[in-house]
């Protein structure tokens, strides 16, 4: 969720390297939500409702109609 918010303020906020910035929040993301698996605190399926969760979340207020 955290990483959805900061990736929405990179795309805002720094017009030259948004993409940059927001491929490596994103990788970040990912990075620690697979290291959760591999720490046995969560499984798989866990982490993955976790990214869809927040991906819904984040992109729930610029859904038309939402």
């Amino acid at each position: 969720m955290a990483a959805g918010l900061l990736i929405g303020a990179a795309l805002v906020r720094a017009p030259r390297a948004r993409r940059t910035v927001a491929a490596l929040i994103g990788c970040r993301g990912a990075a620690v939500g697979l290291t959760r698996v591999h720490l046995g605190v969560h499984w798989f399926s866990d982490v993955i409702g976790g990214w869809l969760f927040a991906a819904g979340s984040s992109c729930a207020p610029a859904c038309p109609g939402g």
